[in-house]
């Protein structure tokens, strides 16, 4: 999150709060379909597949935390998803 703010260091604290889960929910959003790549490659099925990245779609706290500014959050749980974590 650091470049975006620094790119920001201008702006006020409330707008850099707002970026910052802006790019956080960005970067998080490729969970699902990480999950759904993932999901295709170890189980070899299409339709598991989608119904593994539909349950992580479906988590209503995971988009919760993600909104939540701190810990890059949404990067480590991207990063845990290619991971298999």
């Amino acid at each position: 999150m650091a470049p975006f703010l620094y790119l920001a260091r201008d702006w006020g604290l409330s707008a850099q709060v707002i970026l910052v889960r802006f790019v956080s929910m960005l970067i998080a959003s490729l969970a699902v379909p990480l999950v759904s790549l993932i999901g295709r490659i170890v189980l070899h099925d299409a339709k598991a597949a989608l119904g593994c990245a539909a349950l992580v779609a479906a988590m209503r706290r995971f988009a919760l935390d993600v909104a939540r500014v701190g810990n890059e959050w949404g990067l480590c749980s991207s990063a845990l998803s290619y991971c298999g974590g």
